[in-house]
């Protein structure tokens, strides 16, 4: 990957709630995951 895409422009969006969870906006980078198991165990 080149360094291009770090430099990319990140377009305006309206902050949404969900839940406890603010989606867009300013808001930080939220990832979900269905798993559940220890993600560390690698033998799982």
């Amino acid at each position: 990957m080149n360094g291009d895409a770090a430099a990319a422009m990140r377009r305006p969006t309206v902050a949404v709630r969900v839940g406890a969870v603010t989606i867009g906006g300013d808001g930080p980078i939220v990832v979900q995951s269905m798993t559940n198991t220890d993600t560390a165990d690698v033998d799982a």
